[in-house]
């Protein structure tokens, strides 16, 4: 049974019946995001997180007040049919919590590194703005506005940085070593920003009411790497199994110096661009790093100076 069919499955059986023309209305939602040729981080945790509350909705998962908190276990497979394998195994062993991600063909080089115009890429996506500054003397930002989709009934606050310390006063839980941080890597001018995601409907926002913080820097060798923290109020990360296709070359468990055991996935491009990614969870938090032509070493300090058990103590 495939995981789709698995899905359907569930969904049958469970006493949680979806809103008549779900199905329509969550692709007419999806319809009203831009589609516009800018890197995926853009819009991905949007598109990620309606996807995420339709799942959720369909299989009626249980409520992340009622599940312990864990560590969420990520895994990379050079196939589709191999990461679906390994999900199966896992809810044989009563694990229903599994997201299963594909990319299919050769990787691509690493994204260019982009800063955030939100006055001229983010806030015409929006409906309605109804907040705009920008940042003072005594502030670490340079520009906020909040942003609404009326159809969709969600709300966007986005604070945008010079560099990841400028967004400390508003990070949710104690923060990574900011100073080593910036004194090793060259964060991106207006390539940092912090976001505040809300829903008005109670049940999509158990789903997608969160906070991300999203940071974009150089390696002294010029190196691009980009950083992503994400806070849910509500849901809860299932265990994640990616399949990344071609260029997958080892995966690797590296435990950091405050003891987060993180997945590394080491992989190379169609063009032999060496490319790593790194991903951590604990309960309703999870960080990404990805990037380009770090060494092993390099990558391992970075997370070494990262904090990220701190993402355990992290409460709405």
């Amino acid at each position: 049974m495939s995981f789709d069919e698995e899905m359907r499955r569930r969904a049958g059986q469970e006493d949680c019946p979806l809103p008549e023309n779900f199905d329509g209305w969550l692709e007419d939602q999806l319809e009203t995001l831009p589609r516009r040729g800018r890197p995926a981080r853009r819009w991905g945790k949007r598109l990620a997180a309606l996807a995420a509350a339709a799942v959720a909705l369909t299989v009626c998962t249980v409520g992340a007040a009622e599940l312990a908190q864990r560590q969420v276990r990520y895994q990379y497979f050079e196939t589709t049919e191999e990461a679906d394998q390994a999900a199966r195994e896992a809810r044989e062993e009563g694990n229903d919590q599994i997201s299963l991600i594909g990319r299919t063909g050769a990787l691509q080089d690493f994204r260019s590194l982009e800063p955030w115009n939100v006055t001229e890429e983010e806030m015409p996506c929006y409906d309605e703005i109804t907040a705009y500054a920008r940042g003072g003397p005594g502030d670490g930002w340079g520009e906020m506005f909040t942003g609404v989709f009326t159809d969709v009934g969600t709300t966007s606050t986005y604070y945008v940085a010079d560099t990841l310390s400028g967004l400390a006063d508003m990070w949710p839980v104690e923060t990574p070593d900011l100073a080593w941080l910036e004194e090793h890597y060259r964060f991106l001018e207006s390539g940092q920003c912090l976001l505040d995601w809300r829903a008005d409907d109670l049940e999509l926002g158990r789903y997608i009411d969160s906070i991300s913080i999203s940071g974009a820097c150089y390696s002294p060798e010029g190196a691009p790497v980009t950083l992503d923290w994400t806070f849910y109020e509500h849901y809860q990360l299932e265990d994640q199994y990616d399949a990344e296709g071609d260029g997958l070359d080892r995966v690797e468990e590296y435990t950091a110096a405050d003891g987060a055991v993180v997945t590394i996935g080491w992989m190379t491009s169609v063009s032999g661009q060496s490319q790593f990614e790194a991903q951590y969870g604990y309960d309703r938090a999870g960080f990404r790093a990805a990037g380009a032509e770090l060494d092993p070493d390099q990558v391992h300090a970075l997370l070494d100076h990262l904090n990220l058990t701190s993402l355990a103590s992290w409460q709405p």
